[in-house]
């Protein structure tokens, strides 16, 4: 019982969890968060209130969810719903969405917590959230507290359904309710479902027909018969290290390894016959010498490792799918967001209705952000968006790519290059979803933790473009696409299944739309109407990317190996004319445009802007400035996102009423690091600070009108007025110095036209 009370008040953290023991720190020289620089915070009350610039809410004609049907995969690949066939449905939301809402023995607080909360979660924008059960809520034999868990559940489904936010349902979990669950096999029942392990599959199965036939009272209606779930998720990142979990849960080794010699026999029939492929140095003479040091061996055992991880991954979701639709689910499955390797491509294709990937930029190394961890410190554009590339190197051209998990974490200095680089690409490569993890979504601001999209100012700005440059759809799709093609054989007979794509080649993405093709491999049954639109240019994979990982997260490394060249490629789909005259991508020096010309990246520069007709935006370094279109930055003072988006449907230069947002880096107070910024020394404590920075701009405004410029607390309220604002003669200068506001510094500002 202990474990549910802890699950539960877990989340409350809104994202701070726990860790392994810190590593040692010593003899580090610190890094002190200056109290001179990073000035505290304009936080406090951060639940937006409407009618601010920061209200963005559900409109009544989307709800309640599931008013339009099921979600379903449409002609062109998009998720639609059924009502709405030729619709395409964007879905932003977060992980947490229970946080801080229960109240132990208190159900009627309990609900009162959950209204508010979900009242919150729609004026921030969100129409999805994920949903994901733990314990023994649905034995027969529950205890007290354990029904009330599950009636919070069902109050809090039915408060988002009737308020228009759909779910993203997450069916296995660490904790399912299993004799003897502890934190610390977590990956236990991962990897015996992976393996096909019958009692753990029962316990699997058991926990899904308890979710999927359990009767909500409050909606009076079963969720594998509610409209309300977007899809079905098996077992969260299912394939993310599994090739460490032999090491890490030794008495599991026995197991993985009789089911590895199982498909090794299948595939090689004789001893003789696999000797001659590995090309050991030691021949075995027998598969039962086979164990679980040879898949660390690089070559044909490593290749072999992930293809038979892949085929038992294809195997476990056929076998979830026969589970879910014995109790008449009919809506969409996805499997397999925690992994880009190559070899995850094919079970996704050929069981997975949707591509689901959890993405992170700078996840701490050694744990989740505890004292001793590690953060990089490099600009993600600098290195090309790299893990942005890995994830358009997932996008399978029929159906949709949904975000279940992304975060650029802190204490990674750039965070604020987060709302421009993901939502922007992603919007351009046509994603169907974006999720925040985590907590997104809280009353009170409290201290940054690695993952703290709540608490976090930069972080609310990132969310804030997420919903302006993805959801609202302010950034334009591609217009022609390149496709990867990928057969069925070619998953057999290439050797890099352990293997990301090449960066280089997923770089494509950064100036067209990119997809993988499957011509060959079987589609589920719920992409029967998908036809995706001919590709413009078609081509094969060349080169792979080393993947590094740990506890349930893996990152991609330096692209190797290939003959392809970005730089002839460029020049390729300019005679193409994938990229038309204009476009100035330059791949030899960092520069990439996308052939609509809204995106562009100079990555030796730092420097990324948008340029679209209600969202202009540009992230880049100290000292430097750069034209948008209406918008130009003069000079900042620190490195920052500063974007201008209208809030009235108008174009930038036509608007009354714009959100300015100049976002710059924040710390806890007294948080303190290595020298090199790289090692967290001390987490440090509320209040959350923000690096104070001037900024200049230009704008042109309508000339016709005077503006008033506000700052605005975190829950969009204005501030005391700090400027006047004409464009009456020519451009508008805007001049802010966030160390001058009388409450603190902000990242957003509105400009309103005075009446």
């Amino acid at each position: 019982m202990k474990h549910l009370i802890a699950t539960l008040l877990s989340l409350s953290a809104a994202g701070l969890y726990a860790a392994p023991a810190p590593q040692s720190a010593d003899n580090l020289p610190p890094k002190i968060t200056d109290p001179k620089v990073f000035l505290v915070a304009d936080m406090g009350d951060c639940a937006v209130k409407e009618g601010t610039a920061l209200f963005f809410g559900i409109d009544e004609s989307e709800k309640p969810a599931g008013k339009f049907g099921r979600a379903i995969v449409n002609k062109d690949g998009k998720i639609a719903f059924e009502k709405r066939p030729d619709k395409e449905v964007r879905f932003f939301g977060y992980n947490g969405a229970m946080s801080g809402s229960f109240v132990k023995g208190n159900p009627e607080k309990t609900r009162e917590n959950i209204k508010r909360r979900v009242a919150m979660i729609v004026a921030q924008g969100y129409n999805a959230v994920t949903i994901g059960f733990s314990g023994r809520l649905f034995k027969s034999d529950a205890t007290d507290l354990e029904k009330q868990i599950l009636d919070s559940y069902d109050f809090l489904i039915a408060e988002l359904k009737k308020n228009g936010v759909y779910i993203q349902l997450r069916i296995g979990t660490w904790d399912m309710g299993q004799e003897g669950y502890t934190f610390e096999r977590r990956d236990d029942p991962k990897f015996r479902c992976l393996m096909g392990e019958p009692v753990m599959l029962k316990i699997w199965k058991d926990f899904a027909v308890g979710q999927l036939t359990h009767l909500n009272p409050y909606t009076g209606t079963k969720l594998a018969d509610d409209p309300i779930v977007l899809g079905v998720n098996f077992m969260g990142e299912m394939n993310s290290g599994y090739d460490r979990l032999m090491t890490n849960i030794p008495d599991l080794a026995p197991l993985g390894e009789k089911e590895w010699r199982k498909w090794l026999k299948k595939k090689y029939k004789t001893i003789d016959m696999l000797n001659e492929a590995w090309k050991q140095p030691e021949l075995l003479s027998s598969f039962d010498e086979i164990t679980n040091k040879h898949f660390y061996k690089r070559g044909a055992p490593t290749r072999d490792w992930y293809r038979f991880i892949a085929k038992k991954h294809e195997q476990f979701t056929n076998y979830c799918r026969g589970v879910i639709e014995s109790v008449g689910y009919k809506g969409l499955v996805w499997e397999g967001d925690g992994s880009r390797r190559m070899s995850e491509i094919y079970p996704r294709a050929a069981a997975s209705d949707l591509v689901p990937i959890d993405i992170y930029y700078c996840h701490p190394l050694g744990g989740w952000g505890s004292v001793g961890n590690k953060v990089k410190q490099e600009s993600a554009v600098s290195l090309r968006g790299s893990y942005l590339l890995t994830t358009m190197s997932t996008k399978i051209n029929d159906r949709p790519l949904v975000i279940m998990e992304h975060n650029y974490c802190h204490w990674n200095p750039f965070v604020h290059e987060g709302g421009l680089l993901m939502p922007a690409y992603g919007a351009f490569q046509g994603f169907s979803q974006f999720f925040i993890h985590a907590g997104a979504v809280i009353e009170r601001s409290g201290p940054l933790g690695t993952f703290s999209a709540g608490a976090s100012p930069v972080m609310r700005a990132n969310e804030v473009l997420t919903y302006l440059l993805f959801k609202r759809g302010d950034v334009a799709p591609h217009k022609k696409r390149v496709d990867m093609v990928m057969p069925k054989s070619w998953f057999k007979e290439a050797n890099v299944s352990p293997y990301a794509m090449s960066t280089t080649q997923a770089s494509i993405g950064l100036m067209t739309g990119f997809a993988t093709a499957h011509p060959d491999i079987k589609r589920p049954a719920a992409l029967k109407d998908s036809i995706p639109k001919k590709a413009d240019l078609l081509m094969a994979p060349s080169g792979f990317a080393e993947i590094f990982s740990q506890d349930w997260f893996s990152d991609v490394e330096v692209p190797k190996g290939g003959n392809f060249s970005i730089e002839d490629f460029a020049e390729v789909m300019r005679q193409k004319k994938i990229l038309p005259p204009e476009n100035i991508s330059d791949p030899k020096n960092g520069v990439f445009q996308t052939d609509t010309g809204e995106i562009t990246m100079r990555a030796n520069e730092t420097l990324l802007k948008v340029a679209t007709p209600r969202t202009e935006a540009v992230s880049l370094l100290a000292g430097k400035g750069e034209k948008i279109g209406a918008l130009e930055v003069v000079s900042t003072s620190e490195n920052a996102a500063i974007a201008l988006s209208s809030l009235d449907g108008n174009p930038i230069s036509k608007s009354s009423r714009m959100l300015l947002i100049f976002s710059t880096e924040d710390r806890n107070t007294g948080e303190t690091f290595s020298n090199d910024g790289v090692v967290l020394l001390n987490r440090g404590r509320s209040p959350v600070r923000l690096r104070a920075a001037k900024l200049e701009l230009l704008a042109d405004l309508d000339k016709s009108k005077k503006f008033a410029l506000y700052p605005l607390h975190s829950n969009g309220e204005r501030r005391d007025k700090i400027a006047s604002v004409s464009a009456a003669n020519g451009k508008a200068k805007i001049s802010i110095d966030t160390a001058t506001l009388k409450n603190g510094p902000t990242v957003f500002f509105e400009l309103a036209e005075e009446k």
